[in-house]
């Protein structure tokens, strides 16, 4: 049911956010446009940002595609920030619209969410 739903939302999330890097690839002109190096991107990503978690991901997120494509893949290092940099923000943009899009499909407003706050610490 609801678990299902949010693993499969929180998958779809991640394969967004994975393939907005992807032209990007193109837009630096990268030597390895190939999927494989997109997947070690993405879990250098995943790992980073699990290990050193910062507020909204900033430089962890962008070490993850440092390490991924300048250390591992060995692309250059100025493309590898660049693009790190680059990607950070659509990946912030990806989760932003994400964001509230299930903010206005789920009817949610800060006083609904300060109300169900407020109920949950008066039962406790």
């Amino acid at each position: 049911g609801t678990l299902a739903r949010i693993s499969v939302h929180s998958a779809l999330l991640w394969i967004a956010n994975i393939f907005s890097i992807y032209p990007l690839y193109y837009a630096f002109d990268l030597q390895q446009k190939t999927v494989f190096s997109l997947l070690i991107v993405a879990v250098m990503i995943s790992v980073l940002i699990t290990v050193v978690p910062t507020p909204g991901f900033l430089g962890s997120y962008n070490a993850g595609i440092f390490i991924g494509l300048h250390e591992i893949m060995g692309e250059s290092e100025a493309k590898s920030v660049s693009l790190g940099m680059v990607g950070w923000v659509l990946f912030s943009g990806v989760i932003l619209a994400a964001g509230l899009y299930f903010v206005f499909h789920e009817h949610m407003s800060l006083k609904k969410l300060a109300r169900v706050k407020t109920d949950k610490d008066t039962s406790l």
